[in-house]
């Protein structure tokens, strides 16, 4: 920033152009902003996405694969694949509750509900997506053996 400000002038209409990064509020906690600029870049990559779509995929028909198609021997390489899902899908939450305000929503907050009046989310805990990613992440582990 002190490079920022030798190279440019700082006059008054400058300063109230440059966005300030501290104090943000995302949610109900104050969150830094470098962690909520990776969640939203992760979220919204492509690579991420194609690997939860994998993900997503190994937990709709990998266990039917497994015991048809895979001999036992190769179980222990599904319950690695299963745990690296269930991981994933973990950060993906965490990634998710960084970059969206009203993924992971608590009661208490008032924010989210003066953005969203009618919202079912003000009436529970998180959002019906938190739910829904939260439950499919745990569906990974009833999948591993050990």
């Amino acid at each position: 920033d002190r490079l920022r400000t030798n190279i440019q002038p700082t006059t008054p209409a400058v300063e109230e152009q440059r966005p300030k990064y501290s104090g943000f509020r995302r949610g109900c906690v104050n969150l830094d902003v470098w962690l909520q600029n990776v969640s939203e870049r992760a979220v919204k990559s492509s690579w991420w996405q194609l690997l939860i779509a994998l993900f997503t995929f190994l937990l709709l028909f990998g266990s039917p694969v497994q015991f048809w198609v895979v001999p036992a021997a190769g179980d222990n390489v599904f319950d690695a694949f299963y745990l690296l899902g269930f991981v994933v899908f973990m950060v993906d939450i965490v990634f998710n509750a960084y970059a969206d305000p009203g993924y992971l929503v608590c009661n208490p907050c008032s924010r989210h509900r003066k953005l969203h009046p009618n919202s079912v989310d003000n009436l529970g805990v998180a959002s019906y997506n938190f739910w829904c990613d939260l439950i499919s992440s745990v569906g990974f582990l009833w999948d591993i053996s050990f």
